[in-house]
């Protein structure tokens, strides 16, 4: 099962920096990881629809009711980094603001993409988030921008790699033409 230190210690092997045993580690690889690692962790996640990382929940209705243009509020997960669909989208507008979800329709039944434990990643994804790491600890570590370089086209690979096994995990999603696609044909 793979772990932040397990990530970590890819990236810092990717920048021939000194692995390190934890996140707490009194070195300096251990503070750039520390510092940096939970930040590029959320932006990855945030950045594709894992099938990893994707939950589906009902939401609880809020006390406190929207001031104007919607009718309901539901707070969201705590450990919710994007919200990617509600059940009824089509009939109710909803929007994000804050920690919460406004919405007309009286319940809430989101999709969403969550900050997943590392031991929930597949390999190939693991993989490119220590690629994304090493990417953003270069030059802190190394002062290389060379480097730096590099390691962004062996993140580009290792992020294509990874949406592709993810994509093929699972039947996609239907689209349904509606009038404004079907006016040009």
């Amino acid at each position: 099962m793979t772990s932040d230190t397990d990530i970590c210690n890819s990236a810092l092997t990717k920048v021939g920096a000194n692995r390190i045993i934890s996140l707490d580690a009194d070195t300096a690889e251990g503070r750039v990881c520390k510092e940096q690692y939970p930040k590029i962790k959320k932006a990855f996640l945030r950045g594709h629809l894992w099938n990893f990382a994707t939950k589906r929940v009902q939401l609880a209705l809020s006390v406190t009711e929207p001031v104007f243009e919607f009718s309901y509020q539901y707070a969201l997960p705590v450990d919710c980094l994007r919200v990617v669909g509600m059940e009824g989208e089509t009939s109710f507008p909803w929007k994000v603001e804050g920690r919460y979800i406004l919405t007309d329709n009286n319940e809430a039944y989101i999709k969403y993409i969550c900050d997943a434990a590392e031991g929930l990643f597949d390999d190939t994804a693991a993989e490119a988030l220590a690629c994304a790491l090493a990417v953003d600890i270069c030059i802190p570590l190394t002062q290389s921008a060379g480097l730096k370089e590099s390691l962004k086209v062996d993140y580009r690979d290792a992020l294509r790699a990874a949406r592709t096994f993810d994509a093929q995990e699972g039947a996609g999603d239907r689209v349904y033409a509606d009038s404004w696609l079907n006016a040009r044909y």
